[in-house]
């Protein structure tokens, strides 16, 4: 994901049912949609919902960490 190289950080990623999450920690979220658009603009369309949230705590990373028993 190296076009998400300064403005954003990848902190995990779930499949599941057929679907890949993305979990990205950014100050901008209009910012991480511009750079996907750029990325992806020479590929055909594809169905990609999404979606932002606050989460200042890392609590959903914190909480992937504890369930994967990887947290200190």
């Amino acid at each position: 994901m190296a076009f998400l190289e300064h403005g954003a950080i990848l902190a995990f990623v779930l499949t599941r049912e057929g679907a890949v999450r993305l979990n990205l920690y950014t100050a901008d979220a209009a910012w991480v949609v511009e750079r996907m658009n750029e990325a992806l603009a020479d590929k055909p369309p594809m169905p990609i919902d999404l979606f932002a949230e606050k989460d200042a705590q890392w609590a959903e990373y914190d909480a992937v960490l504890r369930a994967t028993g990887m947290s200190d």
